[in-house]
């Protein structure tokens, strides 16, 4: 029975104990501050995370394996931010081969300036995903930077893969045009390519740049040295650039150096001049204010038409006259019009010629009902008249007659 007693005695001594114990160890972490030694430390010696928090929340978590989340219980890089950044100070990062600084929101930058953006090779690296720029808030801007070669001045914004390194890298590749960009591979600006923009890449299989050299322009091309697509610089407000396809060089609002084709779902390609409409039907037909019924001006220059011409829409496809120049089908009206001809009637008038018998122009139109030479009312029918033959014809026998009246006086 006594040994009981002992017994209680002595576990209730042991709980005493621990718990003035645990609460003098409470009592050494002051508030205000605390005296460490050497391998003293705050965390746990378990394979479980460290949690921070206030008001009864969680706040800040420190992983097992050392990764630091703030807003989030599951951090996936060394420091794992869920929320908000304001950053009063410098953000340092140095790697090259890791996203060591890996950015899934957004960043804001308020009345604040980026002064330098450093990486050991010379170029940043912001991965697989695009970069967005607010043009109403922020500005990038790149000054006295040096290529790898350190031969050149860098004065614009380059995005897209450098090819090469050391003496290898095409120098041409870089923004070289002040306030210029270039993107894409072996793509850049020149110098004197001011404000440009070059896009595209260059020629893959020769290892040719391509690159913009005028200045206020647009470059569009891939694999080639030449711009498919130019936009030159417009004159002021209210104005607008040359275009060139083909050619950096246009004359005009739209210049194509080479063949233009284009089509709709209709099968025909209509283009529009203020109130002119032009066609080029699926049969390759050319029609100017088909369906408008608009007026064609066409002048002062030469209309010059090397196949065949129809006004109407009568079309001579078979006889004797297929093979037309100008078929009109309707009136013609004119003030003047001549018809040239290799021969006239005047012959008449030789002393060698032989005057038909009276007798056998009377035998011929009583038995065909025309006189000699001249086309029968079928034959005008179906084959019509050529002007010219038929007025020599007329002369001709104007003349005759002309000598039969002199021969009666």
């Amino acid at each position: 029975m006594k040994r009981s007693l002992i017994s209680k005695n002595h576990i209730m001594f042991l709980l005493v104990a621990l718990l003035l114990g645990s609460t003098v160890f409470a009592q050494q972490w002051s508030t205000s501050g605390n005296v460490l030694s050497n391998g003293d430390f705050l965390g746990s010696t378990n394979n479980f995370p460290l949690i921070f928090k206030t008001n009864g929340g969680a706040r800040l978590y420190i992983t097992e394996t050392g990764y630091v989340g703030i807003g989030t219980s599951t951090p996936a890089q060394m420091l794992d931010v869920s929320g908000n950044v304001n950053v009063n100070g410098t953000i340092s990062a140095n790697c090259i081969s890791s996203a060591c600084l890996n950015i899934a929101g957004n960043i804001t930058i308020d009345n604040a300036t980026i002064s330098h953006i450093f990486s050991p090779d010379g170029v940043v690296h912001f991965g697989d995903s695009s970069v967005t720029i607010d043009y109403d808030h922020n500005v990038i801007a790149q000054t006295n930077a040096k290529d790898f070669t350190g031969s050149g001045v860098v004065k614009g914004l380059r995005i897209g893969r450098v090819y090469g390194a050391g003496n290898n890298l095409k120098n041409a590749q870089l923004a070289y045009g002040s306030g210029s960009i270039a993107m894409g591979f072996y793509a850049g600006t020149g110098a004197n390519a001011i404000n440009s923009i070059c896009m595209g890449s260059g020629s893959l299989t020769e290892s040719l740049a391509f690159v913009n050299n005028d200045p206020n322009s647009l470059w569009v091309g891939f694999n080639t040295t030449i711009p498919t697509l130019f936009v030159g610089t417009a004159n002021g407000s209210g104005t607008v650039g040359k275009v060139g396809i083909g050619t950096n060089n246009p004359q005009q609002t739209l210049d194509v150096n080479g063949i233009g084709r284009f089509g709709n779902a209709n099968g025909h390609v209509e283009v529009q001049f203020n109130t002119v409409h032009g066609i080029i039907d699926a049969d390759h037909d050319l029609l100017i204010n088909f369906y408008s019924q608009k007026k064609t001006y066409i002048g002062p220059g030469d209309l010059i038409a090397s196949g065949k011409m129809r006004v109407g829409n009568r079309d001579i496809t078979s006889g004797p006259h297929q093979d037309y120049k100008l078929s009109v089908d309707g009136k013609i009206v004119a003030s003047s019009c001549y018809i040239t001809t290799t021969g006239w009637a005047d012959y008449v008038f030789d002393s060698d010629y032989e005057l038909p018998k009276l007798e056998r122009i009377e035998n011929f139109y009583k038995t065909n009902k025309h006189l000699p030479e001249i086309p029968t009312e079928k034959e005008v029918k179906e084959k019509g008249i050529n002007v010219a033959e038929m007025n020599i014809l007329l002369l001709k026998k104007i003349e005759e007659l002309t000598l039969y009246i002199v021969d009666l006086s």
